[in-house]
């Protein structure tokens, strides 16, 4: 991999995190409704948005503050 292809790989990683990020915590879209919109498995959804620690802290700690209200919402648990 080149030194720009590694470049592009990274902007592209850090958009589709801060897409998951929009969909998942502004628009209250589940996790499977994000994948379907990014084409991306719900798995691969939660490692985007858990990439959101290393791009930015605030959207992260939003994105888990979602996460574990939506986690009590249903009785399930969150780490």
């Amino acid at each position: 991999m080149t030194y720009e292809e590694h470049i592009d790989h990274l902007i592209n990683t850090t958009k589709a995190s801060i897409d998951a990020y929009t969909y998942f915590v502004e628009y209250g879209w589940s996790l499977r409704v994000c994948a379907k919109n990014l084409c991306c498995s719900h798995t691969q959804v939660k490692n985007l948005l858990d990439q959101l620690q290393f791009i930015d802290d605030d959207m992260y700690q939003s994105y888990r503050s979602e996460l574990k209200r939506r986690n009590k919402k249903k009785g399930g648990w969150s780490h």
